[in-house]
């Protein structure tokens, strides 16, 4: 999240000022949000190696060498776009 968006997740609890440092799914136009950044990232393999519904990236292949390539292809483009994948949810 932005520097700037920050601001405009805060809350307060017990005087305490808390800003969101990721982009929260309780935020109304958070996964609006979120499925755009994915359709930007991913846009030269969707309908191609992929598809993408919010933070779930579907990859298809023809044979497993393809798929592996595909992944590679699917990662480096998520890399380059600084988003992280969490492996535990394989």
């Amino acid at each position: 999240m932005d520097e700037q968006s920050k601001e405009k997740t805060a809350l307060i609890v017990e005087n305490n000022l808390y800003e969101w440092n990721r982009l929260s799914f309780g935020l109304i136009k958070a996964p609006e949000t979120f499925q755009r950044l994915m359709n930007f990232v991913l846009k030269e393999e969707i309908g191609k190696t992929c598809l993408v519904y919010l933070y779930d990236i579907i990859i298809f292949s023809k044979t497993p060498l393809e798929h592996i390539s595909n992944l590679r292809k699917i990662f480096y483009l998520l890399e380059e776009a600084n988003l992280k994948v969490k492996l535990s949810k394989f």
